[in-house]
């Protein structure tokens, strides 16, 4: 890699080491080919990026970029996914693709700007989404207003009921003062 693209790659490292909130570093030693292009196509699905980076330029972009604390994720093969805003979706795809792909090994990274090892990226994996949890937040904010709107139709209903056995018993009584005449 000649002097221009060590520093290209570099300047983009920098870039998005500065600002993005989510990241993951990998271990892809033992991927075939078709593999690191599956977890490419992945990571463009999720709107993020894959990206095999040497390690000294790596370490040198943490360094510009003020981000400490990661260096430990930086050894042996590197790769480094560059989530976007959301990450859970594609945090639980990386997972689910190691279990699958055994040489696949997730390192640890930054996930909403907290650092956090390869295992608590499998807990991550494991929760609900962000589409999910607002799901279940609306769901269980609409649940009463539901059993409201039912129970005032329950009392319309016996209300109604009430007032047209009133009336049904009125006009009984009516019928049984005059004999059921009605000509009286």
């Amino acid at each position: 890699m000649d002097k221009k693209a060590k520093q290209e790659n570099l300047d983009f490292l920098v870039d998005r080491l500065s600002n993005l909130k989510s990241i993951v570093f990998t271990n892809f030693k033992g991927l075939s080919a078709q593999e690191m292009s599956n977890i490419q196509q992945l990571a463009r699905e999720g709107n993020g990026e894959y990206k095999v980076v040497k390690n000294t330029i790596t370490l040198k972009a943490i360094d510009k970029s003020g981000r400490e604390g990661i260096n430990q994720f930086i050894s042996g093969p590197c790769a480094i996914a560059f989530l976007p805003e959301d990450p859970m979706s594609l945090v639980k795809a990386f997972v689910s693709f190691s279990k699958e792909h055994q040489a696949l090994i997730l390192k640890g990274g930054i996930i909403e700007g907290e650092i956090v090892s390869d295992e608590n990226l499998k807990k991550i994996a494991a929760l609900p989404s962000k589409t999910q949890l607002l799901t279940s937040v609306v769901g269980n904010l609409n649940a009463p207003v539901a059993n409201l709107v039912s129970y005032l139709h329950q009392m319309i209903f016996s209300l109604v009921s009430v007032i047209n056995s009133i009336k049904n018993s009125s006009d009984n009584n009516q019928n049984v003062q005059d004999g059921g005449n009605k000509d009286v």
